[in-house]
């Protein structure tokens, strides 16, 4: 071992070990340390492409072993000789296109030589990279790699319309700019260099770039006219020959809106088939259009039993994803469902207060649907989302104009639903209690969430509250019972304010006339149990529009 135990690389031994004429076992070696030593150099040199087209060739040609290139060059090339190469030069150098950090095409040796070093870098990242004894040919192609670097440079000096790209370049190139905001701020080159790669791989049967025209054009982008007929076209070739099930589910919104018609006239059987095929690959969109179909009898009998089960079930896995900040998911479109759902109860209901009832429910799920589709159009805006804004705006607009509207900062009601909804849908989450009697008789009550320490649940509950038109994120909410006739609690605990941890509360009918039960659980058993006549529930004085980004 060296005294200092420092690998010592002249400047000719640091160019030799850049194209991987020599090996770091052996430099480390020679200088009598370990491998993972501390360096010093003789001085810097810049790595350059044929350095690396060198090392790719020696490779290949010497049959090495995946170890041996990973420990023998490409981890000391990056981990220990970044510097003295200019390796980190070589990548801030590089131009951004369009605000991406890597180059959309290799243009100059800089940017190809950022190409290669990416892919090498994969394949270290990657699970055949652990493969430690199989050679490295077996499992990275070094001949393809060869083959784009000789292409770009025989073709460097011609104009980028006339050069040779890879289909893996091309195809790197399109999903880049395979946003409609990046196309639009692109020059015009740009656009049509984008549009002629994707139509050549997609002629040859590329997945990504038979996605990418199939849903340019589907209404169209600023390269692509809308075309339904080639969009529902390369959307029956990628569900049947690629297993993608979201385009069944396209397939299944063309023909349910009648696109590929002259008149506009749906085809409720196509339709219908695409969104059971969708629905088989848990597709959510297809779920809940199949709703919408046996609700309105499209094709199918009309079942809106089976309608409201298919929508209650995806009502609680959108509403989770929603909670937890995915806001593009389709929770208000489920939320929107559910609330048209029970604005058709009421209307089938005889009795006034079973009528209010499922309309303060329907109010419930369009104020959520509302809330949902202005955070999804803030964050992720999406095609088709101002109707269905428009729709959640009507449909809610009908219901409310049956509703009363709290004036003040209470509301007297005798529906105890709105309580018990703050719990649900949060297995595993417990809630702090804090309960306390007052000199009138009612019994106040403040739910508010916990969150262990070191939780990455988010601390914030979905909480509607239609009298006062408010939808919105919140740690707690408040209620208090009136017309008390049962009250039942932890001994001891009767006269004295009190806190208590629960996950659970329901409501039911109350054995007592006129009267409902709440009831408070913590892993079944049942820890409070109130019958009361009358709930009041406070506006919330907490409420955040969205989740903190911090949470």
């Amino acid at each position: 071992m060296s005294e200092d135990n420092v690998i010592f690389l002249t400047l000719n031994k640091l160019m030799d070990f850049a194209r991987f004429a020599a090996d770091w076992n052996d430099i480390a070696a020679d200088c009598g340390c370990d491998p993972m030593a501390d360096c010093e150099f003789e001085g810097s040199y810049a790595l350059s492409l044929n350095d690396v087209k060198e090392a790719l060739e020696y490779v290949r040609d010497s049959r090495i072993t995946i170890d041996k290139f990973l420990m023998g060059w490409w981890f000391p090339l990056v981990l220990k000789c970044d510097e003295a190469l200019m390796i980190r030069d070589i990548f801030t150098g590089v131009i951004p296109h369009a605000g991406i950090m890597e180059p959309a095409l290799p243009m100059t040796d800089d940017d190809m030589l950022v190409y290669v070093l990416d892919l090498l870098a994969d394949f270290s990242n990657s699970e055949e990279g652990r493969y430690s004894s199989a050679l490295v040919t077996d499992y990275l192609d070094i001949e393809l790699i060869l083959d784009e670097i000789e292409m770009y440079e025989e073709d460097n000096q011609l104009p980028v319309t006339e050069r040779r790209f890879s289909e893996r370049m091309r195809e790197k190139f399109i999903m880049q700019l395979d946003n409609d905001m990046l196309l639009g701020d692109s020059d015009e080159d740009t656009r049509q260099l984008w549009k002629k790669f994707t139509d050549e791989l997609a002629q040859t049967g590329n997945f990504n770039a038979m996605r990418i025209k199939a849903y340019a054009c589907y209404g169209g982008n600023c390269v692509y006219e809308c075309d339904w007929a080639e969009s529902a076209r390369l959307l029956e070739k990628l569900w049947r020959d690629f297993s993608f099930g979201q385009a069944a589910n396209t397939l299944g919104y063309i023909y349910y809106y009648g696109r590929l018609d002259p008149a506009g006239k749906p085809d409720y059987e196509k339709a219908f088939f695409y969104f059971s095929i969708g629905s088989t690959y848990g597709i959510v969109e297809s779920k809940y259009k199949l709703a919408d179909m046996f609700v309105n009898g499209q094709y199918v009998a009309r079942n809106e039993r089976l309608a409201r089960s298919l929508v209650g079930e995806l009502y609680g896995e959108t509403r989770t994803s929603f909670e937890n900040g995915y806001f593009d998911c389709d929770f208000a479109d489920v939320a929107y469902r559910m609330g048209k759902l029970f604005r058709d109860i009421s209307v089938g209901e005889l009795d006034p207060a079973s009528r209010k009832g499922a309309l303060e429910v329907a109010k419930v799920y369009l104020l959520q649907a509302r809330f949902a589709i202005d955070l999804r159009m803030q964050n992720n805006y999406a095609y088709g989302d101002d109707r269905v804004k428009n729709n959640i705006e009507s449909v809610l607009g009908e219901v409310s104009q049956f509703l009363p509207t709290a004036k003040g900062n209470v509301y007297h009601s005798f529906n105890p639903i709105f309580a018990s909804l703050f719990t649900d849908n949060r297995a595993g989450t417990t809630f702090n209690v804090s309960v306390r009697k007052y000199k009138n008789g009612n019994i106040g009550f403040k739910v508010s969430r916990n969150i262990p320490g070191g939780s990455y649940d988010v601390p914030y509950t979905m909480v509607v509250l239609p009298w006062f038109n408010q939808c919105a994120f919140t740690d707690h909410m408040s209620f208090s019972l009136s017309g008390i006739s049962e009250f039942s609690c932890p001994r001891g605990q009767e006269h004295e304010p009190f806190d208590i941890t629960i996950d659970t509360i329901t409501s039911s009918e109350s054995e007592y006339e006129d009267c409902f039960s709440l009831q408070f659980f913590r892993n079944g058993e049942l820890l409070i149990k109130a019958s009361a006549s009358e709930i009041i529930y406070r506006k919330l004085s907490n409420a955040r529009p969205h989740i903190p980004e911090d949470t």
